[in-house]
């Protein structure tokens, strides 16, 4: 999350921890062209990321996204 190619660098730098499915994730914010939100994690030898992006932080679609991430299951 933290190299160069990352869009982390793009926001606050802080990282949050999440679960997904039971899986210690990591959680951040950036912007650029849109804000976004990002949640990243690793399963198995790939690493996995989740990202919306919008307009406003107020979007319908971020909820969406939220509902994503709580219904998300991976595959063990």
């Amino acid at each position: 999350v933290t190299t160069p190619e990352s869009n982390v660098s793009l926001g606050n730098g802080k990282l949050v921890n999440f679960s997904v499915d039971g899986e210690d994730a990591r959680a951040y914010r950036w912007s650029g062209l849109y804000e976004g939100e990002s949640v990243v994690f690793l399963h198995g030898a790939h690493v996995i990321v989740v990202s919306v992006t919008t307009l406003s932080p107020e979007d319908a679609i971020v909820t969406d996204y939220r509902a994503l991430l709580e219904g998300f299951t991976v595959s063990k």
